[in-house]
């Protein structure tokens, strides 16, 4: 099925929307970014240098307002642990890159280096296999992200089964089984939840994120397609799909595109 949004699914407990911010013009700095979940788990930046700025339109989202970080240190964050004690989640993230390397996008914590988890680009660098290999030879996911392109990043973490998982634009690139690093999750510490700018082994992110979403719990593959789907009418092209594809037709999640002609 479709969603309208992203709270139609069960347990989502943070939602942050570059479109729904409001009575800013382009350029200026973002304080505080609402939490649309219901939960209550606003972002904020106290301390103006370090503040991303909003951005009324981003061609490469379908000219949608962004929220761009400066990759040096620009982060927003929120004062508490927003998922304490909870054994899985599920989180999704549309960026558009200005460079490649690794970054934190957002998380708790120190993800990868403790039992937090999180939505970094550099997660499954050096330690994680390809799915067919399933965590043998080491992969690199940032060969599959675009710089200066939309980009949607999906992170999900099963402690039942010590699985961690990464698709990107729809496609699922890297795959975790059986890891105590990445596949338990414990939060003994509170951590404050961030986006831009984390304390794990990447960097500060550079560049635009149109929308972030978190959920308490290892989403279903349905209702993961359905939340990818909802991100993919917002932002991606609709040409976006694996190269195997067959030509003039394309497939994101569940949902099928007809790539438009152009004369």
């Amino acid at each position: 099925m479709s969603i309208n949004a992203p709270t139609d699914v069960p347990n989502c407990i943070a939602w942050f929307n570059a479109s729904a911010i409001t009575g800013k013009n382009d350029g200026d700095p973002v304080t505080t970014w609402f939490d649309l979940s219901g939960k209550g788990h606003d972002i904020t930046q106290a301390m103006a240098g370090f503040r991303p700025v909003w951005k009324s339109h981003v061609l490469t989202m379908k000219a949608m307002p962004t929220v761009r970080f400066d990759g040096v240190d620009d982060v927003l964050a929120s004062p508490v642990n927003i998922y304490p004690h909870v054994t899985d989640i599920t989180m999704f993230v549309v960026f558009n890159p200005t460079v490649l390397a690794s970054w934190d996008i957002m998380g708790e914590g120190t993800p990868g280096n403790s039992n937090s988890p999180g939505a970094q680009v550099n997660r499954f660098y050096g330690n994680v296999g390809p799915v067919t290999l399933g965590g043998g030879d080491q992969i690199d996911y940032r060969n599959f992200v675009t710089a200066g392109g939309v980009n949607m990043l999906t992170y999900r973490n099963t402690k039942a089964t010590t699985t961690g998982e990464a698709w990107i634009n729809g496609v699922r690139r890297a795959f975790n089984g059986g890891v105590t690093q990445n596949g338990t999750i414990d939060n003994a510490t509170a951590s404050p939840f961030y986006i831009g700018l984390g304390t794990e082994r990447g960097g500060a992110f550079p560049g635009d994120i149109a929308e972030a979403i978190v959920y308490s719990r290892s989403l279903t593959d349905a209702e993961r397609l359905d939340v990818e789907g909802y991100l993919s009418a917002r932002y991606l092209p609709d040409t976006i799909a694996p190269s195997s594809e067959a030509d003039g037709i394309s497939f994101i999640g569940t949902h099928m595109y007809r790539k438009r002609k152009v004369f």
